[in-house]
């Protein structure tokens, strides 16, 4: 319900805020009486050098800038369907940064002894891996081996760079 919803209404609603808001009363109209029609999102908007975001109950962001690598850690708010206020925040970012959003299933998979992935952790390892599809294929493969090859939830991983490629050197 809730992508069909966000692709009717983003193509003609530009303030994140506003069409988080419109995402949200949907959600909470088609809501039934045991509470369980939730869904956890970012909603974020890239247009270099600013990120504006909007976060619903999902894990934080991480960036890769220079040498390090960190959490956008934004203001908390409920997951969509459930009311509440959603505030857009910005982030300025260098014209190097890598962006990695990711679903929960990267974080809860956990190793034999229950342990979960460290996803920053991996993602700061391979940040330096070359092109965006090499960074997401290493850090599944630490994902695999983390978790024995037995990954029980879904794992997508989103990345984008802000700027242009970086260049190869011979």
């Amino acid at each position: 319900m809730f992508l069909g919803e966000f692709r009717s209404r983003a193509q003609t609603e530009p303030e994140l805020t506003v069409l988080v808001r419109l995402l949200d009363a949907a959600g909470c109209r088609h809501s039934s009486d045991s509470g369980e029609d939730f869904a956890t999102a970012i909603i974020a908007e890239l247009a270099p050098p600013r990120l504006k975001l909007v976060r619903c109950g999902h894990h934080f962001p991480v960036l890769a800038e220079g040498s390090g690598v960190r959490l956008i850690e934004t203001a908390p708010s409920l997951p969509l369907g459930l009311g509440g206020e959603h505030i857009a925040e910005e982030v300025t970012l260098s014209s190097q940064a890598r962006l990695l959003f990711y679903t929960d299933g990267a974080l809860e998979s956990r190793d034999e002894k229950g342990h979960e992935f460290n996803l920053e952790e991996s993602f700061s390892g391979n940040v330096g891996a070359g092109e965006l599809e090499d960074i997401a294929d290493a850090i599944l493969l630490d994902l695999q081996r983390h978790t024995g090859k037995n990954i029980n939830d879904d794992v997508v991983l989103l990345l984008s760079q802000v700027g242009p490629k970086q260049a190869e050197t011979d």
